[in-house]
């Protein structure tokens, strides 16, 4: 991501939050070096976004999201398998995040996934909804890994039929 994507990325934030984050966090995620935003482009437009931090051996994951047209399209578990590879490839020990109790898609993308519920955030969002806490297996575990590899492995699978109309976006 970069600072002339935010437009992009503000038009698909506030389309898909109540309360979404405001721009001034990106810009200031964009010039920290402990932070990695990411794009995925379908037809030169942008159809979905990830940001992480990298904290000593943890990554946290502080927000994925699709553009509402391609939602369940298997853009936001690309997103997730990248959040993944990078965190292991930054030798991460996990990666760590909180969803929104009610947001029962995401929820069970981390769970195909292997994140486990480890807490609980009372009023955690600034609509006072709660969120859960959960967190990856060890990365470096080689059961970890074999899943992860058969799972990026269908997604690729499924995304190599992708579509959408440009249009629609």
């Amino acid at each position: 991501m970069t600072a002339a994507d935010l437009p992009d990325v503000m038009t698909i934030e506030r389309a898909s939050y109540a309360t979404p984050w405001d721009e001034i966090a990106y810009r200031q995620a964009l010039d920290n070096e402990q932070a990695f935003l990411d794009v995925v482009t379908f037809a030169d437009r942008i159809i979905g976004y990830a940001a992480m931090w990298h904290f000593v051996d943890q990554v946290h994951l502080g927000t994925i999201v699709s553009h509402p047209v391609v939602r369940g399209k298997g853009i936001g578990e690309l997103l997730l398998v990248n959040v993944i590879a990078r965190a292991i490839s930054l030798g991460a020990g996990t990666v760590t995040l909180e969803v929104r109790t009610s947001n029962h898609p995401a929820r069970a993308l981390y769970e195909k996934y292997n994140f486990s519920e480890v807490g609980y955030r009372k009023n955690y969002y600034r609509d006072h909804e709660d969120a859960i806490l959960m967190t990856s297996p060890a990365l470096n575990d080689p059961a970890f890994h074999r899943h992860f590899k058969i799972q990026q492995m269908a997604l690729f699978k499924r995304l190599a039929s992708f579509t959408i109309l440009p249009s629609t976006l």
